[in-house]
């Protein structure tokens, strides 16, 4: 049952605009928080549960339709590598090559930029929160969620994909218990928002009834931990990606450069955003300067997009499961 939807392309351009106009407009000292900007992407984080939930449902969907079974587990873990770590791997050093740069621009006051080679290797396995370093970039931190993510759905699909109603909502309600003490750089701590896309899966494959039970419970749960815009959110996101929506030029076009937006769009565009800083700017002008550049962020990003993401996209494409092959029985 492989079914292309445009919805998520919606949201995924939904919930990348919105972090990008985020970290454009909470710079300190630049737009004030009566600024229309602000006060319209002031709550852009919540591009961020959108990103998990949306991880929730599109993976075990796509695992379903390519028939994964638990012991392809490297082969799917192969897959979400090569889609996801060149792009990110790139962009850690153009982090680093601008870094270095900055300290030595003329006028720069500081110390130079040192190399923390063992900081960098904790990048590559997306580690640094975890053994208490500080991302280069500081919205690796999601990418480290999602990677958790990619190796729990790996173990626990044959569970959650499970016909029994009681051995899928159960397993969920007890990774979520999880979550209760954990820490804010681990999945389980995070794990609500990936239930609401695993919930929405099943729903969307069979239309289970006890699936409406299950979003009102993780809904009670995130609300006890947050406020209701992230619940709003949740259940928005949730319903957004069962609508029967037609695809769009403009869904498509950013649903396709949201991960590279969302890797450039702070090392790029919040930089422009701090040299700008140091001008006198009318409140109009840094008005400009904010949609100059996320211009400048979607352009960088489409190229990025086309000249490294999608080569790799489609190369992990065309790594297949291999069903596994039932033992063959010799007749008498």
């Amino acid at each position: 049952m492989k079914r292309y939807l445009p919805s998520l392309d919606y949201l995924r351009a939904i919930a990348a605009i919105n972090v990008c106009f985020l970290h454009f407009v909470e710079r300190p000292h630049f737009l004030s928080k009566s600024n229309p900007l602000t006060l319209l992407f002031s709550h852009g984080y919540l591009g961020v549960p959108i990103f998990f939930i949306l991880s929730g449902f599109v993976l075990p969907y796509s695992m379903r339709n390519n028939q994964y079974s638990i012991d392809q587990f490297f082969t799917f873990l192969k897959k979400r590598i090569i889609r996801i770590d060149p792009p990110y791997l790139v962009c850690l050093l153009l982090v680093l090559l601008l870094n270095y740069l900055t300290t030595v621009t003329p006028g720069y006051v500081g110390p130079g930029y040192t190399f923390d080679t063992l900081r960098i290797l904790y990048h590559v396995g997306y580690l640094p929160a975890l053994v208490g370093k500080e991302w280069l970039n500081p919205v690796f931190w999601t990418l480290g969620i999602e990677f958790q993510f990619y190796l729990l759905i790996a173990l626990i699909y044959p569970l959650i994909n499970h016909r029994s109603t009681v051995v899928w909502l159960g397993i969920l309600v007890l990774l979520n218990l999880f979550s209760i003490h954990t820490s804010f750089h681990t999945v389980f701590y995070h794990f609500h928002y990936f239930t609401l896309g695993i919930i929405v899966y099943r729903f969307f494959t069979e239309k289970n009834p006890w699936c409406l039970a299950g979003v009102i419970l993780v809904l009670l749960l995130i609300g006890y931990r947050y406020t209701y815009w992230e619940v709003t959110t949740s259940l928005f996101t949730c319903i957004f990606i069962c609508l029967p929506l037609k695809s769009s030029y403009v869904s498509t076009f950013f649903s396709n450069i949201s991960y590279s937006m969302y890797l450039l769009h702070f090392p790029i565009g919040v930089r422009i955003i701090n040299i700008a800083n140091r001008f006198n700017l009318t409140p109009s002008g840094k008005i400009l300067i904010v949609l100059a550049s996320f211009g400048i962020v979607c352009i960088g990003s489409y190229f990025f997009f086309t000249a490294i993401e999608k080569p790799f996209l489609l190369l992990s494409k065309r790594i297949r499961y291999i069903p596994k092959k039932e033992p063959q029985v010799e007749a008498l």
